[in-house]
């Protein structure tokens, strides 16, 4: 199981900064990201989870996908007509689960990106989302 500490994410994110800042020195940290066509290392796993998600609820991973997600019955909510219910956990260990810390991020993404048609426009859709 993964399991990170903000204090280690941000060991992490600081190797990409210096790095980046080796080869642009007079930038921003966005800005070089942008430069070198990277992301934060926070969108990337974000990005990740979205898409394993993705991919999970579309059958495209081999896994019965009721077994992570439950998904909601009520029609009448905002944002997708995917939503899925976050379970209850008693444990921190089991509220940074993958199917625990995808949730909030599925349920805020608009329907017509849970309804792309393939991965690949569901990843260039969520990402221009997420870069905004």
């Amino acid at each position: 199981m993964l399991l990170y500490f903000k204090v280690d994410v941000k060991k992490i994110e600081s190797v990409q900064r210096r790095f980046t800042n080796a080869i642009f020195p007079n930038l921003p940290y966005t800005d070089r990201l942008s430069q070198l066509g990277l992301l934060s290392l926070e969108t990337r796993r974000v990005m990740a989870d979205l898409t394993t998600c993705y991919k999970v609820l579309n059958g495209q991973i081999d896994v019965n996908c009721f077994e992570f997600f439950t998904v909601s019955s009520l029609t009448h909510t905002r944002g997708n007509s995917r939503k899925l219910i976050k379970n209850h956990s008693l444990t921190t260990r089991n509220a940074h689960v993958f199917y625990n810390r995808v949730v909030n991020s599925w349920n805020k993404l608009p329907d017509s990106v849970v309804q792309a048609p393939s991965t690949a426009s569901f990843k260039n859709i969520c990402l221009s989302l997420l870069t905004v």
